[in-house]
This record gives C-alpha cells, sequence and structure tokens, in this order.
C-alpha cells in the first residue's frame, strides 16, 4: 500500500479478532466494506499525489522559462511586456493543453472521489462495534459537506475553481475567493487526507489497547 498501509494491518486485526471472538454488535459486512473503501482511498491518493506532482513540475518549467525571458530582456534592454507576448507562443509547446487537461480531469475526479468515500469509512467506523462514534475528521466531512455535496446551503458564493500544484497542500477544492474563504478554506487534500490518517489510527490503536486489558 501507498498511504494507508499501517491503519489496513490495524482494521484488518480489528476484523480477524472479531471473527474469532466477536465483540456485541459487531458487523463483518461494515467491515468487509471497511477495508474495502480504505484499499480505494489508498489508490486515490497515490494517483493524485502523482497527477498533482505532474502539475508541480508543469508549473516550475513554465516558471523558469518566464523568469529566463524576463532576465534576458533586462539583460538586453528589450521591453519584458512585449518580449514575453512574443514568445507566448512557446508556452503551449511546453504546456501540451491536452495532456493538461486530460491530467486535470482525472486529478478533480480523484479527489472528489476520496472526499465521498473518506465520509463513507467514516461513517462505517462511527456505527462499528467497539470503534464508535467518537471518531472524527474535520477535514474530510466539512469539505464533503460544504463545497461538494451542499454549497447551495452553505452560505458561500458558487464558484468553479480547483486548486493544485502545491506539493504539501495537494489539490484544494473551490479555492481563491476572498469572501468564502474568509468563512471555510480547504486547507487541501494531502492536509485532510493525512488528519483522517492519524484519528483512524488513534481509534483503532485505542481499540486493540482496550483488548489488552
Amino acid at each position: 500500500m501507498f498511504y494507508f498501509s499501517y491503519v489496513y494491518k490495524l482494521y484488518e486485526k480489528y476484523k480477524t479478532e472479531n471473527l474469532e471472538n466477536p465483540i456485541e454488535g459487531f458487523h463483518l459486512g461494515y467491515t468487509i466494506d471497511g477495508l474495502e473503501i480504505l484499499e480505494q482511498l489508498d489508490y486515490l491518493i497515490k494517483e493524485t499525489t502523482i497527477l498533482n506532482n505532474f502539475f508541480f513540475d508543469r508549473n516550475e518549467v513554465l516558471t523558469n522559462k518566464i523568469n529566463n525571458w524576463m532576465e534576458y530582456s533586462r539583460e538586453n534592454n528589450i521591453n519584458s511586456k512585449k518580449y514575453l507576448i512574443q514568445n507566448y507562443h512557446k508556452i503551449s509547446e511546453i504546456s501540451d493543453y491536452k495532456k493538461f487537461e486530460e491530467m486535470l480531469f482525472k486529478t478533480k475526479l480523484y479527489a472528489e472521489m476520496f472526499y465521498y468515500k473518506a465520509f463513507r469509512l467514516r461513517n462505517i467506523i462511527r456505527y462499528s462495534a467497539g470503534l464508535g462514534k467518537s471518531f472524527e475528521s474535520k477535514g474530510i466531512r466539512n469539505v464533503r459537506n460544504i463545497l461538494i455535496e451542499h454549497p447551495e446551503k452553505s452560505g458561500l458564493e458558487y464558484i468553479h475553481t480547483f486548486g493544485l500544484g502545491v506539493k504539501e497542500f495537494g489539490p484544494i477544492l473551490k479555492s481563491g475567493n476572498q469572501y468564502n474563504d474568509s468563512k471555510f478554506k480547504d486547507p487541501g487534500l494531502f492536509i485532510n487526507a493525512s488528519e483522517f490518517k492519524t484519528n483512524l489510527e488513534k481509534i483503532l490503536i485505542n481499540y486493540k489497547n482496550k483488548k489488552l486489558l
């Protein structure tokens, strides 16, 4: 596994122990679904990381190219604005817009699917015997509820934007609106996924420790 390997082992152990000696309320079907969703989440975060890195690298190339043009125009006493306009056609040669659109489509699809699947797993965990309703992941919950599922009920201005290419944050849904950001701002998929993983680990470790008492 790429991202959730330790969590998966803990969750698999929860299933195995309860098959051998089930606690009251244990539901095998829920647990099998949960493990499958965890595998799907691992796939989605892996693919999204690859795609986000593609945009990061692309942005680096474009930024370096533009900086080089600016430096060349200064050194040769050329009007920088005119020089950039003259060379603008070269950006399309570097960018490959067809590939860009294809990768953007996949990134947004995988990112939004991650939130839906993670929210479903959140609910499974909350209704799983021995794990309980104390499990929460605010980032996953809020992005899914406010930005994806119910934007018309959130009191935010509806916008259709999608930020990506920053390695530590990952894709950011509906970013760049000052009014919206003052109320709720998506910190990024990788930040939200990290919170989700950490909190899920805690729940499963707490269950494991209680069983040892």
